[in-house]
C-alpha cells in the first residue's frame, strides 16, 4: 500500500491493494476455490453461533457446526495448504492489482494524474 501510494503520490489516500493471482493452473485454482469455501463454511457457522446468541437462530441465519465437515473448520490445515500452495511456486500474480481508496475523489484526483493509464 505505502509503495503504491508513493507511486502514485497519493499519501494517505489508499485503504488497500490487492493482487490478482493467475488462477489457470487447474491445480491452483481447485485449491483456491476449496479454501475459499471452507471461509465461507467458518462464516456461516460463525454467523449462526451469533444468531443463537442474538436469538436470531429461528430465522436461520448461518448453520449449526454440526452440519459443517470437521475439514472444512480447521483453519490451521488450510493455513498450511496455502503455505504449501505458495512454497511450491505455483501462485503466480496475473500481472494486475486493484486498489481501494479512501473515497472516490482521491481516486479521481489520481486518475486526473494519470489520464489514459486506465
Amino acid at each position: 500500500r505505502q509503495q503504491i501510494e508513493q507511486h502514485l503520490q497519493c499519501k494517505g489516500e489508499v485503504v488497500g491493494v490487492s493482487i490478482a493471482y493467475d488462477l489457470s493452473d487447474p491445480e491452483v485454482q481447485g485449491t483456491i476455490c476449496g479454501l475459499h469455501e471452507n471461509r465461507i463454511v467458518q462464516c456461516d457457522v460463525e454467523f449462526c453461533t451469533k444468531g443463537k446468541e442474538e436469538g436470531l437462530a429461528e430465522k436461520c441465519f448461518g448453520y449449526g457446526a454440526e452440519l459443517a465437515t470437521k475439514e472444512s473448520l480447521d483453519v490451521a490445515a488450510d493455513k498450511k495448504q496455502f503455505q504449501d500452495l505458495w512454497d511450491s511456486g505455483k501462485m503466480e500474480g496475473s500481472g494486475h492489482a486493484f486498489v481501494v481508496f479512501k473515497k472516490k475523489s482521491n481516486l479521481d484526483s489520481v486518475r486526473m494524474k494519470y489520464k489514459g493509464f486506465w
